[in-house]
């Protein structure tokens, strides 16, 4: 949903650098894209840097101050774990089983069909110092692990890989 990704930050008036990790897989698409990213405002400057080996993935995850993946599906999403592992929070779309972030302290999770609510939080984030930026990740890292590690979490994670081998 990068499509969607760049039209949110259209609209947005702060300062931003949004990265891009991943293949160009679909031509079309990814030219649909381009096409977005020419349009962006100034204010708004887009690098693409490719694939990543999977090595590299939390490394490059510490070094941002968001995770802006607004996703149209996910069975898991084991990339916003990844974010949050290491205490990027994640401004997702609700077509995840990550929910309730906000309440956890660990980003936010917004539907599709409200793309100001997503305009409107990274207007929010960019305004945090970066005192205030490190204090929320290191508060993000406890609460993250408290959470992967709920004994509730990890026996319906099991659920769902038991039934993907299952269907496979």
């Amino acid at each position: 949903n990068l499509d969607f990704a760049l039209k949110v930050l259209s609209k947005v008036s702060s300062k931003v650098v949004f990265d891009v990790y991943g293949p160009a897989e679909n031509v079309a698409y990814w030219q649909e894209c381009k096409d977005l990213i020419n349009q962006l405002p100034d204010n708004v400057k887009v690098n693409y840097f490719g694939s990543v080996a999977p090595g590299e993935v939390l490394r490059i995850f510490s070094r941002y101050d968001l995770f802006l993946f607004p996703t149209g599906g996910e069975n898991y999403g084991h990339v916003i774990g990844e974010a949050l592992t290491v205490g990027t929070p994640v401004l997702i779309s609700t077509e995840t089983p990550w929910r309730n972030l906000q309440t956890d302290g660990l980003g936010w999770d917004i539907d599709l069909s409200h793309m100001d609510s997503f305009v409107e939080t990274i207007e929010q984030v960019s305004l945090l110092s970066p005192a205030e930026r490190l204090k929320k990740r290191n508060a993000l890292k406890r609460k993250i692990m408290e959470r992967l590690l709920d004994p509730v979490v990890l026996e319906a994670n099991r659920e769902l890989f038991r039934r993907q081998s299952t269907v496979s």
